[in-house]
């Protein structure tokens, strides 16, 4: 048996069904037509992220983030939303609202799917089930996490997680929601060659990041 609280889930929400009528011969037809297109069953994400207050009012003093199979990039931003969305709203309602949608976009640059409620405010209709192909798709991808950096030299060194092209738009984001853009310049591997592409994952490199 699998144990889907230690890492053992088999992901049967990411596998594809068709619908067949019972019981059937030697030969199954799809009730969805000649065409049968095979579809997946899975609820969206939940996110309580803009709702923080109700759960804060309603006694909530402890929040569960969904990660144990997630990247370092996905628990960082997630953690650094929900700790964001807590602090502001006991600090005044108002700071809360001010940053609400903020944390909104934030959370949808990790998001996988798309995300809702869940049963915090009732039975969930079918706009939040996955029957198909996911209807919002990532724009973002975790390329690397910044090891050192040599102020001197201007130079981070970083270890890959995905391609990295010379050129390519990064942001750089840390706790405390310090962000900034810049593009990848004077791309080394780990032996100092400079290098265009990096397609192996785990390499260590070196950037140019003034």
């Amino acid at each position: 048996m699998r144990d889907a609280n230690r890492g053992g889930c088999s992901q049967s929400c990411r596998w594809k069904y068709d619908l067949y009528d019972m019981p059937f011969g030697k030969e199954r037809k799809s009730l969805q037509g000649e065409i049968p297109e095979e579809f997946s069953m899975s609820a969206v994400d939940m996110s309580m992220i803009d709702h923080i207050p109700d759960m804060i009012e309603n006694g909530v003093d402890s929040l569960k983030i969904e990660g144990r199979m997630e990247s370092i990039h996905y628990v960082l931003t997630v953690t650094n939303c929900y700790k964001a969305a807590v602090d502001a709203y006991l600090e005044s309602p108002e700071k809360f609202e001010a940053i609400k949608q903020d944390l909104v976009d934030e959370m949808w640059k990790v998001a996988q799917r798309e995300l809702a409620t869940g049963f915090y405010y009732g039975t969930p209709s079918e706009n939040e089930q996955l029957f198909g192909a996911r209807r919002k798709i990532p724009e973002y991808k975790f390329v690397a996490e910044v090891v050192s950096y040599d102020d001197a030299a201007q130079t981070a060194t970083i270890r890959q997680r995905n391609v990295i092209n010379e050129g390519d738009r990064v942001e750089f984001y840390g706790s405390g929601f310090r962000h900034f853009e810049t593009y990848i310049e004077d791309l080394h591997d780990a032996k100092g060659n400079k290098i265009d592409r990096a397609p192996n994952p785990m390499e260590l490199l070196t950037i140019k990041v003034p």
